[in-house]
């Protein structure tokens, strides 16, 4: 768990932190855009977000803001995998990342199969059975220490049985 202001935060900051300077202070969400993702990603297996079909659509209630571009990785038979496509120019990634109720999960990062980050997401009781979710979150940060030449892709996978929802990932 992070804190901002001294006050315990519900979430996880997961940051890079190869030739980082300076702090970079999360800040609370105030409105609906800040669970909009303004990347894009493809699915991999056992991945699922809004176009995937039935009880698989991925949508949620985050602080009482409905959210559809919601991406679960994994199933209670396995690991998930994703890319994110990543601007050039990025320095910051951020996005909100939840285990499964009453579990733990682990989130790796690679670029060009190397890990470039490892972080162990905490469960969210609201996070459990099927879509839509209902999520209370606050903030939680991915940084990455440069800005990047060009478009990038990061592979991101849960280690094995893991399941998550990611959301609102922002590119700065």
């Amino acid at each position: 768990s992070t804190s901002f202001n001294g006050k315990k935060q519900v979430g996880n900051a997961f940051l890079v932190t190869k030739g980082t300077t300076g702090t970079d202070t999360p800040t609370p969400p105030t409105t609906g855009e800040d669970y909009k993702s303004n990347i894009s990603w493809k699915l991999g297996k056992k991945a699922y977000d809004n176009t995937s079909v039935d009880n698989s659509k991925q949508s949620a209630m985050v602080n009482g803001v409905e959210v559809t571009q919601i991406l679960k990785l994994g199933a209670s038979s396995g690991a998930g995998t994703a890319t994110l496509i990543i601007p050039k120019g990025t320095s910051k990634l951020s996005f909100y990342g939840f285990a499964w109720k009453g579990t733990e999960a682990t989130l790796v990062a690679k670029v060009a199969g190397t890990e470039v980050a490892k972080e162990p997401l905490k469960g969210n009781d609201g996070v459990v059975k099927t879509p839509p979710y209902t999520i209370t979150v606050t903030a939680s940060d991915l940084n990455f220490p440069t800005k990047l030449p060009v478009d990038t892709e990061v592979e991101i996978t849960t280690e094995a049985k893991g399941r998550v929802v990611l959301f609102g990932f922002k590119a700065e």
